[in-house]
């Protein structure tokens, strides 16, 4: 510090002093309160991302009408909250498991190739020689 900026605190009274204190203890405070509130919003965003992505692993339709059904406060004070929605949504999936996207069935490539002929014709071509042999 500058030698001339320490002399001149010694000038300082004692109430000029108090108010530089009072003023720092408040601000203090001020930020002690805006990192309180951060906190508590990245909280937020951690749980809901936790949310997002078990419900997106389950194929969840609606992820607001799934997180309705779950008791988040439970879920988030558990030892392993990932463990506890996983478990949760497995429960929700089997009573309520219109909330889910069924599964997507295996490619089959021989699907759909069989030897039963089209009763009624498939393209327009063959649409219009159908007509125009009548």
């Amino acid at each position: 510090m500058d030698k001339a900026f320490l002399e001149g605190l010694g000038s300082l009274t004692e109430e000029t002093v108090a108010a530089i204190l009072e003023k720092a203890q408040q601000e203090d405070l001020a930020w002690q309160e805006k990192l309180t509130q951060a906190e508590q919003a990245h909280a937020r965003q951690r749980e809901e991302m936790i949310l997002e992505q078990g419900i997106s692993a389950l194929g969840g339709r609606n992820r607001k009408a799934i997180t309705a059904l779950l008791d988040t406060e439970a879920i988030f004070t558990a030892e392993d909250p990932q463990a506890a929605l996983q478990e949760a949504l497995q429960n929700l999936k089997q009573d309520c498991g219109y909330l889910f996207a069924d599964p997507i069935p295996p490619f089959s490539p021989g699907a759909g190739a069989g030897d039963r002929e089209l009763k009624q014709p498939a393209t327009l071509a063959s649409v219009l020689k159908a007509r125009m042999k009548k």
